[in-house]
């Protein structure tokens, strides 16, 4: 049977639609709606905050719930999962990285957990009928560590439709601290299917599995036309927007020293610069926008903001640029946001960035 017309659509995701993260989704989920006449979402964490979805979609907490979120149970369910985990055994044996860094060993201790407690609670609902092995069709939204559970699941249902998606984080190991991403390949080879975010992305994979068996392809995340571009004022205030994250990897720093030299230059001229995203550095770097900052350049830390709140913003705030500093990126949606209400953009040749962003 053709994918798209598998009954059953189970959606794997890290929080969506829990959170604040995964915003891709609220764009994508409408046309999922349309093609599959039932939708099951499965997140591995949950919280307080759900966010909206379309009508007749289901969310199975089940998944989230059945593992200890920290403290430790968690602990000790993780060392039971990977102690009694071949999994663990060889990975630990083939990899010198994983015996001789602590991060890279933490890395395997964790995907062993999450791949075996995804295979547990799937053996149950599999064997009770909540999922049909036949006529479900499995999208896990990241590679790993979803995949490796369905890995471990194959051989007991080999019927099973597994595709995924390939994004940053679960796809370039070079891009991580350690360079080391375990068991990607039994990830890929546990899919059918494999859909990367970039053609950056698609190219990386096959240039690093040349045996790769799942077809690979580019499925790229989108945005809506927000049906209007953005006009500056004639206040004479020249306004910077940034979305991202408040992460090392996203470089916030970096744009806020930049903008200092830029005020440094252009002294007469009234700048704002506004940071929609939020994250555990926003202390440190409000601080250092504190130093840097203040006297020369009106600036705002906005923090986490709505994925459609985005827009309002861009329509009220009609900023003349948007800047993307980031060291690593699949294809930022937050560009294509601004792209889409008629921002310019300058950003860092990371990734797919290149693929959205031409020096034109």
């Amino acid at each position: 049977m053709p994918l798209h017309q598998m009954p059953h659509l189970v959606l794997l995701t890290h929080t969506f639609p829990y959170a604040s993260g995964e915003a891709y989704l609220e764009t994508e989920l409408p046309y999922l709606a349309e093609v599959f006449p039932r939708i099951t979402l499965v997140p591995r964490f949950t919280s307080a905050r759900c966010r909206s979805i379309p009508s007749g979609i289901l969310i199975d907490r089940s998944f989230a719930h059945s593992k200890p979120a920290s403290g430790p149970g968690k602990i000790t369910r993780a060392a039971w999962l990977n102690l009694t985990s071949s999994l663990f055994y060889r990975e630990i044996r083939r990899s010198s990285l994983a015996r001789r860094d602590v991060r890279a060993f933490i890395r395997v201790v964790n995907y062993v957990y999450n791949a075996r407690a995804f295979y547990l609670w799937l053996m149950a609902h599999l064997r009770q009928g909540h999922f049909a092995a036949d006529d479900t069709l499995f999208y896990a939204y990241w590679l790993i560590p979803q995949t490796i559970g369905f890995h471990l699941v194959r051989p007991h249902y080999p019927q099973l439709r597994v595709v995924a998606r390939a994004h940053r984080g679960d796809l370039y190991e070079n891009q991580m601290r350690p360079p080391y991403l375990p068991f990607q390949k039994s990830g890929i080879q546990a899919a059918e299917r494999i859909f990367t975010i970039s053609e950056d992305g698609r190219r990386y994979l096959a240039e690093r599995h040349r045996d790769l068996n799942s077809p690979c392809e580019v499925a790229r995340l989108g945005t809506k036309n927000p049906g209007f571009t953005v006009s500056p004022g004639p206040d004479g205030v020249f306004r910077v927007v940034s979305v991202s994250s408040l992460r090392p990897v996203k470089q916030v720093g970096l744009l806020i020293e930049a903008l200092a030299q830029l005020a440094g230059q252009k002294p007469a001229r009234s700048i704002e610069w506004h940071h929609l995203g939020d994250g555990a550095l926003r202390d440190v770097l409000e601080q250092q926008a504190h130093q840097v900052l203040d006297g020369k350049i009106a600036w705002t830390f906005h923090g986490q903001v709505d994925n459609a709140r985005i827009f309002d913003f861009y329509r009220e705030y009609a900023p003349h640029v948007f800047i993307n500093v980031s060291r690593s990126e699949g294809v930022p949606v937050s560009i294509m946001e601004a792209q889409s209400c008629g921002i310019p953009v300058i950003a860092t040749d990371v990734g797919g960035t290149h693929e959205i962003v031409s020096p034109e």
